[in-house]
């Protein structure tokens, strides 16, 4: 699986899930944009890949097609990946809306939910955990304090490649001395 397929996944499921729980008007981009940009305006969810794990041995199967007289060779491996998910949205002490606190804890209920878990299992995708909520402050262009929570999300998925092989047409054998 590529890294813009997993970023497509995840951002589409935290879409369909800020959706349902009446959350509009947030863009989700991923981090580290190769291009530069600008800060966005409005609250944002941004997303960055931090590590990606080979798991175990890649697993080998070679199965034979009896009807176009071939082995298939595949072979697979199990991966872990991790990402940081980061929200920002500037808070009016005047105003009574979200926090970008109370954002990123939706964030994380979304995620946590039965909807995401059955939405990224069916591209194969599954969730091994998220970790603690940080809340820590900077301080923006404006010389205000701002929050910007984030959390840190594993995912395991399994990449397989095939390739067709001939059969095995001659073998020789013999016992030799050691």
């Amino acid at each position: 699986m590529r890294d813009n397929d997993l970023f497509t996944y995840i951002i589409s499921t935290i879409q369909q899930g800020l959706i349902k729980r009446n959350i509009t008007g947030i863009t989700i981009l991923q981090s580290y944009q190769p291009t530069m940009q600008g800060t966005v305006s409005t609250p944002v969810i941004y997303l960055s890949k931090l590590s990606q794990l080979r798991r175990g041995m890649p697993s080998k199967i070679d199965t034979y097609d009896d009807i176009n007289d071939v082995i298939d060779h595949e072979e697979g491996q199990v991966y872990e990946s991790s990402f940081q998910i980061m929200t920002l949205w500037n808070q009016d002490p005047e105003i009574d809306t979200l926090t970008s606190s109370d954002l990123i804890n939706s964030v994380a209920g979304i995620l946590q939910s039965e909807f995401c878990i059955q939405n990224l299992s069916a591209y194969g995708i599954q969730i091994l955990k998220i970790l603690n909520i940080n809340n820590p402050y900077f301080r923006d262009d404006r010389d205000y304090f701002e929050l910007s929570p984030s959390l840190e999300i594993t995912l395991t998925y399994n990449e397989y490649f095939t390739e067709q092989v001939d059969e095995i047409s001659l073998f020789n054998y013999g016992l030799y001395s050691v």
